[in-house]
């Protein structure tokens, strides 16, 4: 809310420009210090909601013209609407799907055109879809399911409809785990492919991942416990594959650090350095982010007796082409 609106450009691995964005007819209500704090696409608009003096409100650009808020009663024109509920209406997140979701911290509701039609101006209807309420964490969506977590932090729910019962509902997938918050959620992240997971990491800096499939009635969660604390994580497409990136703080020789990891299925060890050498060679150097550390070794397949690494190397009993060398988990 202290920043205008930006967009964030990259035209290369390391060349990126934030630059705040120039809007025709920007709302009155936006200023310094109160700027919107949601944000999403929906039917070719830009749309904006949690300004701090409008927390209810909700701005859509005009259709196919993403910067320009100029209102009006055509059909294209910019859209302003204010959700109103008998409970706290803080809008924190906006989704969409068919429709729009905005979750706030009392409730869950749905904006839409009436009767199935374009979403205008003149045409506009808002519903509450269901009441639990949510946190600053962010959602996420699988298929037309919206997932977040409800305002305490304990708990995942899927919003989704219900053709039964004629309404929407959102399922605790927590339900039957109820411990695997432990003090609380902090993000998440899905990766699709191949196995359909959400991974995500709570306050405690412990990690989890719950295998989800509906359709096979597939929902099984997990913890993953490193050395250090995951604080963030996000899933990146890398061939046919969701990769898993993680931002983990870790103490290494006394000294904590953050570092940038990412999934292998290759890899059986954590902060793993993976070395070749076409001769083969008995030391290894490179290991200056494991110094201190008692680590697992893995030289040409064969699993070594662990080792210390000192000065940022170390020596194993015999000459090795390929190794694999990180800090040892336990498996369940």
């Amino acid at each position: 809310t202290n920043h205008a609106p930006a967009t964030l450009t990259r035209s290369g691995d390391t060349s990126w420009a934030l630059a705040d964005i120039s809007f025709t007819s920007a709302p009155a209500a936006w200023g310094a210090g109160n700027y919107p704090a949601a944000v999403t696409m929906f039917e070719q608009r830009l749309i904006f909601a949690n300004v701090p003096s409008n927390p209810q409100t909700v701005w859509m650009s005009k259709n196919g013209a993403k910067t320009d808020f100029t209102t009006g009663t055509s059909d294209d024109d910019s859209i302003a609407v204010t959700v109103f509920t008998d409970r706290m209406a803080v809008i924190l997140h906006l989704m969409t799907t068919k429709l729009i979701t905005a979750l706030t911290y009392g409730a869950e509701m749905t904006i839409e055109g009436s009767s199935d039609a374009a979403l205008t101006p003149t045409n506009i209807q808002i519903r509450t879809a269901t009441s639990h309420g949510c946190s600053f964490v962010k959602p996420f969506k699988i298929g037309s399911e919206i997932f977040f977590t409800q305002r305490s932090k304990q708990k995942l729910r899927n919003m989704a409809y219900d053709y039964a019962i004629d309404n929407y509902v959102a399922t605790d997938i927590t339900e039957l785990s109820d411990h695997i918050a432990g003090t609380g959620f902090k993000e998440f992240a899905y990766a699709q492919e191949p196995y359909s997971l959400i991974w995500g990491c709570r306050v405690d800096g412990d990690m989890v991942s719950c295998a989800y499939n509906k359709a096979q009635g597939i929902q099984g969660w997990s913890r993953h416990v490193t050395n250090g604390d995951v604080e963030s994580m996000a899933t990146i497409p890398y061939g046919a594959e969701d990769q898993v990136w993680l931002a983990v703080e870790r103490t290494i020789n006394g000294s904590t650090k953050r570092y940038i990891e990412y999934f292998d299925s290759g890899i059986n060890t954590d902060a793993a350095y993976v070395g070749t050498d076409a001769t083969g060679k008995a030391t290894w150097t490179g290991l200056t982010h494991l110094e201190g550390m008692t680590v697992d070794i893995v030289a040409d397949g064969v699993v070594m007796p662990q080792q210390t690494v000192t000065s940022g190397s170390l020596t194993l009993p015999r000459t090795a082409k390929a190794v694999e060398i990180g800090l040892h988990y336990d498996s369940t």
